[in-house]
């Protein structure tokens, strides 16, 4: 016999069920894909006039296993975007032939300060050696606890690299020695954890990269961050600008995704800084 309210339940389950495939398809297709371009300006102590107006890319946490939509249009983003320098803040594949490729993209935007790379968790669930190998090849100059000191006309930066805290790889202490009796140029920090920040805010780092988080990935009540981050401390820097003394950190909420391909709440992102000149450079400390 037919029944209004069966048939009224039955639709209502159908209903939800459709909207939840909705919701996945959604999720796992168009939102992945859709890539927001963030801009962030810092004023930086003791930035030489010829470097005011500095730009540099960060991408991060690619998490990749093809060049594919997603990685297509943030490197559009980033082609008319004219950068002085390229960095990539760790997690880009487990592939090394994939990271030569990836690679090689970052350096295809002719960057004239160079493509810099610095390894996070991701890579060393693979064949990190080979990644090292392919993603240098390809000609990024890869950071595991060491520095460059950039030069542009009479400006100079200092770009520090540290590897991976979570496999006891990271040693920001020991980059620093790297910089001799140097207390005055600005410095740099790709860190692939944000929880390196009080450590860079003690030795006066003036601007640090990082990634990691996905942005926490998945932001809803009671689960902001929860997904991604798996510690309190990192929940502290989630995503975002974080300020503290003359250190200034963004945490960028990278490209791909873990565990499960689905971000709610937290785009993509490519991240353009630029660097403009502050007040008098301050003495800088050193190991």
């Amino acid at each position: 016999m037919w029944s209004w309210r069966r048939y009224r339940t039955s639709s209502l389950v159908r209903i939800t069920i459709g909207l939840l495939v909705a919701l996945v398809l959604y999720t796992e297709g168009i939102k992945p894909n859709r890539v927001i371009l963030e801009e962030e300006t810092v004023s930086v102590c003791g930035l030489h006039p010829d470097l005011d107006g500095l730009r540099i890319i960060q991408f991060t946490d690619f998490h990749s296993t093809s060049i594919g939509p997603r990685e297509k249009t943030a490197f559009g983003l980033a082609e008319n975007l004219r950068p002085d320098l390229v960095v990539f803040t760790g997690d880009l594949c487990t592939y090394p032939n994939l990271a030569r490729s990836l690679a090689g993209r970052m350096v295809g935007l002719q960057a004239p300060l160079g493509s810099f790379f610095i390894m996070g968790n991701a890579e060393y669930d693979g064949d990190a050696d080979a990644i090292v190998r392919a993603v240098s090849e390809a000609g990024m100059i890869v950071l595991r606890n060491e520095v460059r000191l950039l030069k542009k006309d009479r400006g100079h930066l200092w770009v520090i690299g540290v590897d991976d805290p979570s496999t006891g790889r990271s040693f920001l202490e020991g980059a620093l020695l790297h910089l001799g009796d140097d207390r005055t140029t600005p410095r740099l920090l790709l860190a692939h954890f944000p929880t390196v920040f009080p450590q860079a805010t003690h030795w006066g780092i003036d601007v640090v990269l990082s990634g990691h988080t996905h942005g926490g990935q998945i932001r809803l009540p009671g689960l902001d961050g929860a997904w991604s981050s798996g510690s309190k401390e990192l929940e502290k820097y989630m995503r975002g600008n974080f300020q503290s003394g003359c250190t200034w950190m963004h945490v960028s909420r990278g490209l791909g995704t873990s565990i499960i391909p689905v971000r709610i709440g937290s785009p993509p992102e490519v991240t353009l800084i630029i660097l403009v000149q502050g007040g008098p450079s301050p003495k800088r400390l050193l190991p």
